[in-house]
């Protein structure tokens, strides 16, 4: 008979198919050597304990005045046997019952189901290893106050010592359970900031500005009970949780911040610069509503990049804070100096430039003899990567700048000379890398003076026109 019996689990467990959703089939144990004895004033009853499967889970009896008379079940979500409140007392049994982690043994599952039928019934239930009393008692003491001592904690709820959160961006904020339940219960969502449970206290980190919800569950291992019924026969019961959920509003309050990176060209065109870097740190020491420090001076809060738009946005509480720039966009000068954000507003803007660098090239032009200063000589540079040139002329006192060059290598020649000076057919090559002035000496050489006709005779002169045109030509060759 045993072995026909444990063919049939097998066979149900291993080799059920074509079976629809919500009907099932009950497989039935007996095990050996276990009787149980239930007695009250009124009557004493004594058989053999049985285990019950339903779709390969243990299961548990809450009809013990009904037999079985099918192996055919249906599982549904309800009963009316008894009331809600005591179906769910049941359900809690069964839950910390023998399938409750740390509890998968033969006494467990003698102690749960004493309790249901006790619950059930008002009756006292006993286990002997012979029929009617007989023999030596299984002692399940230990078992069921395991049982109804995780129950009686299942009533405990968390007592937290708030109602709601509120605080600003940036706050830490620490919630204690003062139940000390809280590690029953696990964090499903909290959009936020930051959230997580360690002991007996909730612990938030204020990320947004906003109303949120921080919603907590408690641990099961399976939620939703499941009956199974048949017409004339027991009813099944396998005891689950129902979801617990808590939830705690949280209200941040705190400002919009935007910072804006544009990049000023030499031209005067404002772009916006991406993956320009800054850290955040805190202008002044500032402290909580209960005094404790919130930031020290200078205290390092958080790192950011700038997007394609050139925009970083974030939520600050009140307060002085200032950004330094750690990296930018290559063309352009890194701001070294420390750029104040005072937060006073719910929504602050902040537009920060970098500007693109350049050099600038002073030509000084004079006599070689006199050393006086040339006006009017012309000059050009020439940007020998871009091939794009700037053309000016000394000023009065023999000066020309050429400014806001863009960093590169150009090349300086004099295109134009004055009348009665040699023209400077020299080439001078300058590398522009620093933000400074390139500053050059250059002389024009007079031609010298003819002589008076009537001072000199013919040949004499003619020697030395000739003499003047070869010197000439040497000059500007």
């Amino acid at each position: 008979m045993k072995k026909f019996l444990w063919m049939l689990i097998v066979g149900f467990v291993f080799g059920m198919t074509g079976v629809s959703a919500k009907e099932t089939s009950l497989v039935m144990v007996e095990e050996p050597n276990v009787f149980y004895a239930m007695y009250n004033d009124e009557f004493y009853r004594s058989y053999p304990f049985n285990k019950y499967y339903q779709d390969g889970s243990r299961v548990y009896c809450i009809d013990p005045d009904q037999k079985v008379n099918s192996y055919n079940y249906e599982e549904v979500s309800n009963v009316s046997l008894y009331s809600e409140e005591t179906l769910k007392k049941l359900a809690l049994i069964e839950y910390y019952g023998s399938d409750y982690p740390g509890h998968n043994s033969l006494r467990f599952e003698l102690a749960t189901q004493a309790l249901i039928w006790e619950e059930i019934k008002g009756v006292t239930v006993q286990w002997f290893t012979e029929r009617y009393s007989y023999g030596e008692e299984i002692d399940v003491t230990y078992e069921r106050e395991k049982i109804l001592e995780l129950i009686r904690n299942d009533a405990i709820k968390p007592k937290f010592d708030m109602d709601e959160v509120q605080g600003s961006i940036k706050d830490h904020i620490i919630i204690t359970d003062l139940n000390h339940v809280l590690s029953e219960y696990e964090i499903m969502s909290f959009d936020g900031g930051t959230a997580y449970i360690e002991e007996d206290y909730i612990k938030l980190l204020l990320e947004g500005e906003g109303n949120y919800t921080l919603k907590l569950k408690r641990k099961a291992y399976e939620t939703g009970t499941k009956y199974y019924v048949s017409s004339n026969s027991q009813t099944m019961m396998k005891g689950r949780k129902e979801e617990e959920w808590i939830t705690i509003p949280v209200s941040v309050s705190g400002s919009k911040v935007t910072i804006q990176k544009y990049g000023m060209k030499i031209e005067g065109e404002k772009i916006p610069l991406e993956e320009v870097s800054f850290e955040l740190r805190a202008g002044e020491t500032m402290y909580y509503q209960d005094g404790t420090v919130r930031f020290q001076k200078d205290e390092f809060i958080e790192s950011y990049e700038t997007n394609e738009e050139g925009q970083i946005q974030f939520s600050l509480p009140k307060g002085n804070y200032y950004l330094r720039e750690l990296k930018t966009k290559d063309g352009f000068e890194l701001d070294l100096k420390p750029i104040p954000l005072h937060v006073e507003t719910d929504s602050e803007l902040l537009e920060i430039e970098n500007k693109e660098p350049y050099g600038s090239i002073q030509i000084h032009k004079t006599d070689s003899v006199t050393q006086k200063p040339l006006k009017g000589v012309k000059y050009r540079i020439t940007n020998l990567e871009t091939q794009e040139y700037f053309e000016q002329s000394t000023n009065e006192e023999g000066i020309l700048i050429f400014d806001k060059l863009r960093y590169g290598t150009y090349q300086i020649e004099e295109i134009e000379s004055l009348p009665h000076y040699f023209m400077d057919a020299s080439i001078q090559v300058v590398e522009i890398k620093e933000k400074k002035e390139y500053t050059y000496s250059f002389v024009n050489e007079p031609v010298p003076e003819i002589p008076d006709t009537d001072a000199v005779d013919v040949p004499y002169l003619n020697n030395w026109v000739l003499l003047a045109y070869a010197y000439y030509e040497k000059k500007n060759s």
